[in-house]
């Protein structure tokens, strides 16, 4: 700043001596000053003064760690919440997926008397056979993929070494029936069994599951329900008698899939 002042005064000084034999003395001894020319406006042309200053100077290396440590803290809080979003996206299609079964059995039952279809059951069917679930209900779906649940990971407890259930059967979801070509009364048959019956021997149709994702695939908490201490934390997407579909923990999953058609 003094520096500065002492410029513009000198400058000054400069101007009021004019052009004349003071401002060549001047001159002579403060040759690093111009002298105002014709057209100048009186001004004098000052030398550049360089600016000193942190304009130039780099990030220091705990800056560096500070923003680091802000972009961990904010992706540790991000990312469970894209997770839980994504999961959340797949829950939505599978309620869709069983929506629309729900839909082609009640056409079915509409063209056969009201029964539902007998198939056969998720681990003795096949994606190409003929009596699979998917496969009988072919002519009301037009589309295998909604068999598929986008949560589908699999099932270690029926012991096959597959990703998905829907590579290996064709099907994600477990629909109790009553084999195609059982011998067995139909008073001797299990509660659990839904094809082959009438729709109008579910008296609670609201409580009466018909069918579900075959493994806790979505969850009510953020636990590893591969662990079995966990399974009461796991949840299943429920197909009720009414097409209505519902989340549902292990135990009220069991009940609504094994509820006594009469009741």
């Amino acid at each position: 700043m003094i520096k500065s002042r002492t410029y513009r005064g000198v400058a000054q000084l400069g101007r009021a001596l004019g052009s004349g034999p003071r401002g060549r003395w001047f001159k002579s001894i403060h040759p690093d000053h111009d002298l105002p020319t014709a057209g100048s406006g009186g001004f004098a042309v000052m030398p550049a003064v360089r600016v000193s200053g942190r304009a130039n100077r780099g990030f220091t290396l705990i800056e560096l760690l500070v923003v680091i440590a802000i972009i961990a803290i904010l992706a540790a809080i991000l990312f469970p919440v894209f997770a839980r979003a994504r999961e959340r996206a797949k829950q939505t299609t599978c309620v869709s997926n069983l929506k629309q079964i729900g839909q082609s059995l009640l056409m079915y039952s509409n063209d056969n008397e009201e029964c539902l279809p007998r198939a056969k059951g998720l681990v003795s069917s096949s994606p190409a056979d003929p009596f699979a679930l998917h496969n009988v209900l072919a002519p009301y779906t037009k589309n295998k993929d909604i068999f598929r649940c986008p949560s589908d990971a699999g099932n270690k407890s029926f012991g096959f070494n597959v990703n998905t259930l829907w590579v290996a059967f064709g099907v994600s979801y477990a629909y109790n029936s009553a084999p195609p070509n059982t011998d067995v009364p139909r008073e001797e048959w299990p509660d659990m069994w839904r094809g082959g019956r009438r729709l109008n021997e579910f008296k609670s149709a609201a409580d009466t599951g018909l069918s579900t994702d075959t493994s806790p695939w979505h969850r009510f908490s953020g636990k590893d329900v591969s662990n079995p201490n966990d399974i009461a934390q796991a949840g299943y997407n429920v197909l009720f008698a009414d097409s209505h579909v519902k989340l549902l923990l292990y135990h009220d999953q069991v009940n609504a899939m094994t509820r006594k058609p009469g009741l």
